[in-house]
């Protein structure tokens, strides 16, 4: 990957120190680690309301420690659903014979058009890298691991209710990244809209 790839990675709150350049795209997806959650910049601002009135004495007596605390809150790798993305890479072998994925999709994942993925990858069968699922619409993020442009590959998205049936391009891994807020653009998001919301 870019070397810039993984300093938005690094920016964002990922861990890259693991990832060798060296290998596979697989494995240094595989290679990479949040211990945060990920908002993107469609993010409505869920739960700032309810953790304002929660937390009201400290609101009005110390603005800024309240403003780090609510992005603690926010940023914390629990299941909350507040509209975060969870980074989690998982292998996705539907179309690899032998793989519990293929056994499990039983060939259906063949009769699938996936033209979002094929106009970027070309023929052939395809495993995937899951790299996250969110709290929204859609719910899962995939990167083709036959990606022509390993360096920065395309990202797709697809929701579990219409699963590979219904795709979307996002664009390359750089810009998919771009969309990600870091914590300071979090902070100007809330103070925003509480700014605007008092």
């Amino acid at each position: 990957m870019q070397n810039d790839i993984l300093e938005k990675i690094v920016k964002l709150g990922g861990n890259v120190d693991a990832v060798d350049p060296k290998t596979s795209l697989n494995e240094q997806l595989a290679a990479i680690t949040f211990h945060q959650v990920l908002f993107d910049d469609f993010w409505e601002c869920y739960g700032v309301d309810e953790f304002r009135e929660e937390h009201r004495e400290l609101y009005e007596k110390d603005h800024e420690a309240f403003v780090e605390s609510l992005l603690d809150y926010l940023l914390a790798n629990n299941d909350d659903p507040r509209g975060q993305g969870f980074w989690e890479y998982v292998h996705f072998t539907p179309m690899t014979e032998g793989t519990k994925e293929c056994a499990d999709w039983d060939g259906a994942f063949h009769k699938y058009e996936l033209t979002e993925i094929r106009e970027v990858v070309g023929e052939g069968d395809l495993e995937f890298a899951q790299i996250m699922h969110v709290f929204g619409f859609p719910d899962h993020y995939y990167i083709c691991l036959s990606d022509p442009n390993p360096e920065n590959p395309t990202v797709f998205s697809t929701d579990h209710e219409v699963f590979f049936r219904e795709i979307t391009n996002e664009g390359s891994f750089s810009e998919f990244l771009d969309k990600m807020l870091t914590r300071d653009k979090l902070k100007e998001v809330v103070v925003e809209y509480m700014n605007n919301n008092d």
